[in-house]
């Protein structure tokens, strides 16, 4: 019939309404508006690339972890899993980039998700990396040390940091890890990292660890310490100081402590690992 648009004749003005919705200059502005955002906000830093399979979150026995490092200063990229074993052991695999075996070393105590936080160093500058891990014997916590490329890989083994509360069978702490650093100006990084806990007293301590020397030292016991440690210098005199994150949790009540978790606290920590100045409640 003349004049009737018929099925197709709505199809074309319906497809026209479309276009002129998508080409209004609003619509095109705020468009170009959210893409300019996401491109802008994009983060350019180099980050160690980690896939974690679903098996991560049942029981920390069947834990697996890969991980995504160039280990070797070769300019590629290697590849390592942690993983728990049968019978409280644990062991990191390395691969290379074409999937070849490089070895296979094995712990006492199993890695636990809360703690599974490797620390990557290269203490002696060599241009070979260390992987430093934790795991769990029972209540110990136990450092291992491992520089896959190096002459002798095995550098620490089964090393005691501290002891641990576990609640429901699950340990009651997390780790946190900042930058190696030369504390001792020997010429040689430690490695800093720091346990804080939830309702359990201990660890709630910062420490650092000396490879060369097998020398661990702390702060005291308290009831905050830092997380996310951040190495500085912050008189310009030639000496480190550590800084970083310090949360009132409120989870450990005991106001009797020294620092507890009901306030933050501003902590400024010297090269051993001592109050540079005393801490501040900041509320």
């Amino acid at each position: 019939m003349e004049g009737s648009e018929g099925p197709n004749g709505f199809g074309r003005i319906y497809h026209s309404r479309i276009l002129s919705f998508l080409l209004n200059r609003w619509v095109l502005a705020a468009t170009l508006g959210t893409l300019t955002f996401f491109l802008l906000n994009i983060q350019t830093e180099s980050y160690e690339f980690k896939l974690t399979d679903s098996s991560s979150f049942v029981p920390d026995r069947d834990l697996v972890q890969r991980y995504y490092r160039d280990l070797d200063s070769d300019g590629r990229t290697d590849y390592y899993h942690l993983a728990n074993q049968l019978e409280n052991m644990s062991l990191l695999l390395v691969r290379t980039p074409q999937g070849i075996e490089v070895d296979q070393w094995n712990f006492h105590g199993e890695f636990s998700f809360r703690l599974l936080v490797p620390m990557i160093s290269d203490y002696n500058h060599n241009g070979k990396s260390e992987i430093s891990t934790i795991t769990l014997d029972n209540n110990r916590i136990l450092l291992n040390i491992v520089e896959p490329y190096g002459d002798h890989p095995v550098l620490v083994k089964d090393r005691l940091i501290d002891t641990i509360w576990t609640r429901y069978e699950k340990p009651d702490s997390y780790l946190t890890v900042g930058k190696p650093v030369d504390l001792n100006h020997d010429g040689l990084d430690e490695i800093i990292f720091s346990f804080s806990s939830g309702h359990s007293r201990q660890p709630r301590k910062d420490y650092a660890y000396d490879v060369q020397a097998d020398s661990l030292w702390s702060t005291p016991l308290a009831g905050n310490c830092l997380s996310q440690l951040e190495p500085v210098d912050l008189d310009s005199d030639g000496k480190t100081e550590i800084v970083g994150n310090c949360f009132a949790s409120f989870n450990y009540t005991d106001e009797s402590i020294f620092l507890p978790d009901s306030v933050s606290w501003f902590i400024v920590l010297d090269e051993n690992l001592k109050y540079k100045v005393p801490p501040v409640a900041l509320g």
